[in-house]
């Protein structure tokens, strides 16, 4: 297309441009063009040039540039949007909680050291603090949910990222489209279920659906907190981390 059509954009360039040359001569009579100037110019456009350039505006507006794998990505993108709203309800509701790793760190700390001067110091500690170490049930409520807000939409922006990094798998979708004389612009619904893996879309009377299980990525337990733990969101949390050094940045030896 942008070949074809700068053939014909550099012709017309030429074309005004020996036009105002043979304009200018006329009115001041210095100069009478040899003939065949215009054909020697590049500037008269010919049937060649027409035809390339009208065969490429056909293709380019009969062609499908928003295909499965534009859309498997936008429904991957939306679904990560979601995640990180869910993780920085987590995280919220996780600082919060945060205060629990003080009392254990505290408990731990007397019990190695089996000195009952350390366990009444730790129960001092409790009871000056009480207020502030009380576990409020409504965190942990937005504590659970948030994070089982991110298992649903990392599966989710999971599933469709796989399928869109699967060539296969974007091809046999996009056959199915082509097939049915349907657009990846225009479809009805889009919908994955965790529970089984699926993961469809729906036009009026034509589907396409895809598995976890065939792209070859159902994760279980293990495979999650494998990855978690080389994660930069664990390196950086509470874990392995005294109190002091995760909620104020000291002490951190």
């Amino acid at each position: 297309m942008l070949e074809s059509s700068q053939s014909i954009v550099d012709s017309l360039h030429a074309g005004y441009q020996v036009a105002g040359g043979l304009a200018a001569m006329a009115h001041t009579g210095t100069g009478v063009a040899q003939m065949g100037v215009v054909a020697e110019s590049g500037a008269l456009i010919t049937g060649d040039q027409v035809s390339a350039y009208n065969n490429a505006v056909q293709a380019m507006a009969e062609a499908e540039y928003y295909t499965a794998q534009n859309f498997f990505l936008h429904e991957s993108e939306k679904a990560l949007e979601r995640m990180e709203t869910a993780i920085e309800n987590f995280s919220e509701a996780a600082t919060e909680l945060v205060i629990t790793t003080q009392v254990a760190e505290r408990a731990e700390a007397a019990i190695e050291s089996g000195d009952s001067q350390a366990a009444q110091e730790v129960q001092d500690f409790v009871e000056a603090n009480q207020n502030i170490l009380v576990v409020d049930q409504e965190t942990v409520d937005e504590y659970n949910s948030s994070l089982e807000d991110i298992e649903v939409e990392s599966s989710t922006a999971a599933i469709w990222a796989a399928a869109a990094n699967s060539e296969s798998t974007v091809a046999w979708a996009n056959e199915i489209a082509e097939a049915g004389e349907k657009s990846f612009t225009d479809v009805s619904t889009s919908y994955f279920s965790q529970q089984s893996g699926l993961a469809a879309v729906y036009w009026d009377d034509v589907a396409f659906a895809i598995t976890a299980e065939n792209l070859g990525v159902w994760a279980n337990t293990t495979d999650v907190l494998l990855a978690g733990a080389d994660s930069d969101f664990f390196e950086n949390g509470p874990a392995g981390k005294s109190y002091e050094c995760f909620v104020y940045g000291t002490d951190c030896e």
